[in-house]
């Protein structure tokens, strides 16, 4: 196993676990920091909303400005830095006690500036990494993702109580000291790559591309339906509201065991049909969750519909990577990461709206993770159709 690629892979799957606790620390914290500095609490899932929007635009924005950066200058790592000490000094600062205009004012700068962890990172990867490698090094980048995603609960207990300034500070200075490495890392990545780096662009079919992008956008609505609104709500069919922070991290704990395998299968088998089969996979695990009649069923169901979802987020990236290769990378990977940050902005918008408390809508949300993970098969089968290619 090369080890280059792979290390590089988990000192980024660091970065990305200390960027995704952040995340988690703001939103245990707004309506806190919202109260303080005199702004109703109505405005709080607005102000999630515009984050989600700012997300669309900066992912497709920032890929690509990474593109652009590569082929410019060939260095990534750079202008990554920048931004996030932009980011970290921003999150440091917000939980000081500041007027609504100020508090507002920061907040914007640290979801533009902290863009430059989701996109460029990935970019930066795939960028130096061979194709055989990419699989199982996005799967060990994901990790962080994984078990951020966790503790996230367990981080919803205990850190109510503690004053929002110590969180801030230490997830902010732990972050940026994480973060100074990247420009050594990048070094590293470009002495190991190999020249198929830097062969010119391939010319990509649109409506292929299209569909894979559309596909991404129905694979994110299902997550954040299963998320937000089905996953907590099974659970409490058979355990009580305190039972569920010990139980609800199940499915990131099936997300992080089967990124492996489905790492390794991905290489033999090629992306596309894995992508297919876990998507179809996912669904049915989701339908089943709706139909579990014990906890232990549930669980079962919530366990593998995680690794199946993280299976197609390890399988998209790869995809994308590959559709991108080489010079679009960052373009491809910007739209896929924009797609699940429109349906993270479609599910809040649903909940302003207050759709998903009407009964008919209720009925509908077990089964819309159903639809929209195997729509995702459907979608890249006719994908496969029109680009004629080895889904490989």
């Amino acid at each position: 196993m090369p080890p280059i690629p792979y290390t590089a892979a988990l000192y980024l799957a660091v970065i990305q676990f200390l960027f995704a606790s952040t995340w988690t620390i703001y939103v245990i914290y707004l309506p806190q920091l919202l109260m303080q500095a005199g702004i109703d609490s109505q405005w709080l899932r607005w102000i999630l909303l515009c984050d989600q929007l700012t997300f669309i635009f900066m992912d497709i924005g920032l890929g690509f400005a990474a593109d652009k950066v590569q082929r410019a200058v060939g260095k990534l790592g750079g202008v990554i830095l920048k931004f996030s000490l932009v980011s970290c000094v921003a999150f440091l600062a917000i939980p000081q006690g500041l007027s609504a205009t100020g508090l507002l004012v920061l907040l914007f700068i640290w979801v533009i500036s902290s863009s430059a962890l989701r996109v460029p990172l990935l970019v930066l990867l795939g960028k130096y990494t061979a194709k055989p490698q990419l699989p199982m090094a996005i799967a060990l980048q994901s990790v962080g993702l994984a078990v951020a995603g966790s503790i996230a609960p367990y981080l919803g207990m205990y850190l109510t109580t503690i004053d929002p300034r110590i969180p801030f500070f230490i997830s902010s200075i732990t972050l940026l000291l994480a973060i100074s490495g990247l420009v050594y890392v990048e070094k590293w990545l470009q002495r190991q790559a190999t020249t198929a780096t830097s062969t010119p662009s391939p010319v990509l079919p649109v409506p292929p591309v299209m569909l894979f992008i559309i596909a991404y956008l129905c694979a994110g609505i299902g997550f954040q339906v299963h998320s937000a609104f089905n996953g907590t709500p099974q659970l409490l069919q058979f355990v009580s509201k305190a039972e569920l922070p010990y139980l609800l991290p199940i499915f990131w704990i099936g997300f992080n065991l089967l990124i492996f395998p489905m790492g390794l299968l991905i290489k033999r088998l090629g992306v596309f049909p894995v992508l297919i089969g876990v998507s179809v996979l996912a669904a049915g695990c989701a339908f089943f969750a709706t139909i579990a009649t014990t906890l232990t069923q549930l669980l079962i169901a919530q366990f593998f519909m995680g690794g199946f979802w993280g299976s197609m987020f390890i399988a998209g990236i790869t995809a994308a990577l590959n559709l991108g290769k080489t010079g679009k990378e960052g373009m491809i990977l910007g739209l896929w990461s924009s797609m699940l940050a429109m349906a993270a902005f479609l599910r809040i918008g649903l909940s302003l709206s207050g759709w998903q408390e009407t009964t008919e809508i209720q009925t509908l949300l077990p089964l819309l993770p159903v639809v929209f993970w195997a729509s995702v098969a459907g979608l890249l089968i006719i994908m496969l159709r029109i680009y004629r290619q080895p889904a490989r």
